[in-house]
């Protein structure tokens, strides 16, 4: 049971990225800037009508 929810978190963790990526291309969510983290990572926040931002 424990394999089923590894994939099943991992599925989810894909279709919010292929969401996200959708969205952008369309012009729904633009990125508002970068954050680079000092453990090597970055963050882009994204905003837009769909997530109640200014647009």
């Amino acid at each position: 049971m424990r394999i089923l929810e590894k994939d099943t978190a991992e599925w989810i963790y894909l279709d919010i990225n292929l969401i996200a990526a959708v969205l952008l291309i369309t012009g729904q969510l633009t990125m508002n800037g970068i954050f680079i983290l000092p453990t090597g990572g970055f963050s882009i926040p994204l905003q837009g009508p769909i997530t109640g931002g200014d647009d």
